[in-house]
């Protein structure tokens, strides 16, 4: 669900209880199915560079009753300083759930509102779009001991303009072992239907193609989070800033040991990424382009922030003007890369860098 440009904050009315029209045989539903502490839940936003970003939402009650939660998504995203990259897009809710209940009981969550409020503060109603459908699955933590034991299940999940999210589902049967284990733990995770995600392209360095005995048009294997995902080279590149022998944390002290470098579409990976629970592909460092003549500007806000050391907001034009002064001091052979084709207060934003180092021939 695509939210509206600047929103700011998110409320959604949950209701949580039983259903009844669950597996032949089930037992009628109290509060002590849903275990001591409710329902912890979690919804995942994504924004418009395809990165996800797993928010806590309140312990749902299983009273059967409508709550509203809220969701501060400006201050996730460090107001006033940040602001969330808009738009952003409900994509998945989750929620984890402890006990160990000795009969199935069918249960039912339903989101029956979302609302996103702007700037001004007012929550307006978000439309469901059409065509929206969820995929939803029902998983224990740990394999349950008692063969006989029922596993955890969704009945059905749908959509509709007056429930954007309508889950039934139930967390099986499992037998208490003792009060010194782990509890046992039922994650329920609904993720928005999507196309296939088509594959994901790459631009490769020489040396990268060198050391991987590959070309463009070659079909490679990239670790990631949940397993490799295979993306295609599309073009070459001469080199990558901050990679390379030159940088400071290169794997590769001399020139002929860089494995070089795969730069690849952030938005894709992560798309392919999406369908894997807790899989995302977060950029570590960010490459900007300013406006004419903003460049400092911009570094002395970035080098105010208290969670970022100003040593690691680097300046193309700062680093240039060290070289005009020091020529042959101050390691310009590592400085250079900074200084070529890309600013490294670092640019091109969508795009993430992933580093190849030291390969063996």
């Amino acid at each position: 669900m695509v939210l509206p440009d600047r929103t700011q904050r998110l409320e959604l009315d949950i209701t949580l209880g039983g259903a009844y029209d669950g597996p032949h045989g089930t037992a009628a539903l109290d509060a002590s199915t849903f275990g001591e502490r409710g329902l912890s839940a979690t919804v995942t936003v994504e924004d418009r560079y395809g990165v996800p970003y797993r928010l806590p939402l309140s312990n749902l009650l299983p009273d059967g009753k409508r709550h509203r939660v809220s969701l501060d998504l400006a201050k996730a995203a460090d107001a006033p300083v940040g602001r969330p990259a808009g738009p952003l897009a409900l994509t998945a809710v989750e929620f984890d759930e402890e006990g160990f209940p000795d009969r199935v009981a069918p249960k039912r969550l339903t989101v029956g509102a979302i609302r996103a409020a702007g700037p001004d503060g007012t929550a307006r109603p978000v439309a469901v779009p059409e065509g929206l459908s969820w995929r939803a699955t029902a998983a224990a933590g740990t394999a349950d001991a008692d063969p006989a034991a029922v596993r955890p299940a969704v009945s059905k999940v749908t959509a509709s303009p007056d429930a954007p999210v309508d889950l039934r589902y139930h967390t099986g049967t499992a037998e208490y072992t003792d009060g010194w284990g782990p509890a046992r733990s039922v994650t329920v995770r609904v993720t928005a239907v999507r196309p296939p995600a088509p594959q994901p392209l790459a631009l490769a360095t020489k040396s990268f193609l060198a050391a991987s005995d590959a070309k463009v048009g070659s079909r490679i294997q990239v670790p990631m989070q949940g397993g490799d995902i295979t993306v295609r080279i599309a073009g070459v590149l001469e080199a990558v800033p901050t990679t390379g022998p030159g940088a400071a944390d290169s794997a590769a002290p001399r020139p002929e040991l860089d494995g070089g470098a795969l730069l690849l579409d952030l938005r894709a990976v992560n798309r392919v990424l999406a369908e894997r629970p807790d899989a995302s592909f977060r950029p570590g460092e960010w490459w900007l382009f300013t406006e004419p003549g903003q460049a400092a500007k911009v570094a002395a806000v970035l080098r105010e922030r208290a969670e970022i050391d100003p040593s690691q907001v680097l300046v193309r034009d700062e680093i240039a003007r060290e070289l005009h002064e020091d020529p042959l001091g101050a390691g310009p052979q590592s400085a250079l890369l900074a200084t070529a084709a890309v600013a490294a207060l670092l640019a091109a934003v969508g795009f993430a860098v992933g580093t190849v180092g030291a390969l063996p021939s």
